[in-house]
């Protein structure tokens, strides 16, 4: 599969990440593992850019947006907006995940949600070779970036905005990246 995709970031570390692939920090609360964060929507790296909070560590002070080609094979990416996808991933916490926790191999301080979620796509990553993985995010209220009477939309219509995000883990899969202009 071949993606196109954007990561937001602060101008003074695009030089870096163009020169050298992109380069991470762990943390233990990272959505869907430790890994290089994309969006596929190009509005939402830029909202991303300008959204005055810390970034995982970053203040962005003046946004730009590395544009990125993918290319990964299908079997090595989980794409939660499969739903074959998606049962497998629930199957796999329930069936080998879980266990592997409960047996105290691993430590997951707190049992938070987000900490769980973070070592269980780490895992993945770790025991089957998954190269990235695509998930949906559901947001129940409204988000900076959403339309003027989002909630009040919502309430009467139940629909809600969807935002789509990528790790990547092995960043071997980019084959092409530039500043987006």
């Amino acid at each position: 599969m071949i993606l196109e995709a954007y990561h937001g970031t602060d101008a003074k570390n695009a030089d870096s990440i163009l020169s050298e692939n992109f380069i991470y920090k762990r943390n233990k609360k990272h959505w869907l593992g430790n890994g290089i964060y994309f969006y596929l929507d190009l509005s939402l790296a830029k909202w991303w850019t300008t959204n005055p909070t810390r970034k995982f560590g970053v203040k962005i002070k003046n946004g730009v947006i590395i544009d990125v080609t993918i290319d990964i094979d299908d079997t090595y990416v989980f794409d939660l907006r499969k739903l074959s996808d998606f049962k497998t991933f629930v199957y796999l916490y329930y069936s080998e995940f879980l266990p592997y926790i409960n047996s105290g191999i691993v430590e997951i301080p707190h049992q938070k949600y987000r900490q769980i979620r973070c070592s269980y796509c780490d895992f993945l990553q770790e025991q089957y070779q998954i190269k990235a993985i695509i998930g949906n995010f559901f947001y129940k209220k409204h988000r900076s970036y959403s339309p003027d009477k989002y909630d009040e939309f919502v309430e009467k219509i139940d629909l809600h905005y969807i935002e789509t995000q990528l790790c990547l883990f092995d960043k071997t899969c980019i084959i092409d990246k530039h500043l987006h202009i």
